[in-house]
């Protein structure tokens, strides 16, 4: 039992030195993205409008609201399909039977769809912030 516990301490000291190494391997790249980020975040808070005179803040606002509104939309459909019931007479007495007719290869549907266009709104928001900041740069 003690065989197990210190192969895989070894191996988490392993991956832990493999990820050092790769930050260390990294560390000119990251440092020189920090200053470019920083150099655009600061050109962005000194000039809040671009040479066209457009404002980044409502377009900004508007896809949060886009988030907004996608995210309320799932929680509605979601909470929708579980209210999927069918009334079913029983023949044997006077008496109706209810049965959820919940489909679980919808939810999978639902959820994966959710994703792909969250990511999708996500990619289009950071494609507004880099339009801004491509037009005014260049």
């Amino acid at each position: 039992m003690g065989s197990d516990n210190d192969a895989s301490s070894i191996l988490f000291y392993i991956v832990g030195a493999i990820i050092l190494d790769l930050d260390t391997w990294r560390k000119e790249n990251f440092v020189f993205a920090a200053k470019i980020i920083t150099a655009s975040a600061d050109a962005i808070n000194k000039r809040t409008r671009c040479t066209s005179g457009q404002s980044l803040l409502p377009a900004v606002l508007g896809t949060k609201l886009v988030f907004i509104v996608h995210a309320v939309a799932f929680v509605f459909f979601i909470t929708e399909s579980f209210q999927n019931y069918s009334v079913k007479k029983d023949e044997d007495d006077f008496s109706c039977s209810l049965d959820n007719n919940y489909n679980n290869e919808l939810f999978v549907f639902e959820c994966f769809v959710y994703m792909w266009i969250a990511l999708f709104l996500d990619k289009v928001r950071l494609s507004i912030i880099s339009n801004y900041i491509g037009h005014w740069y260049f």
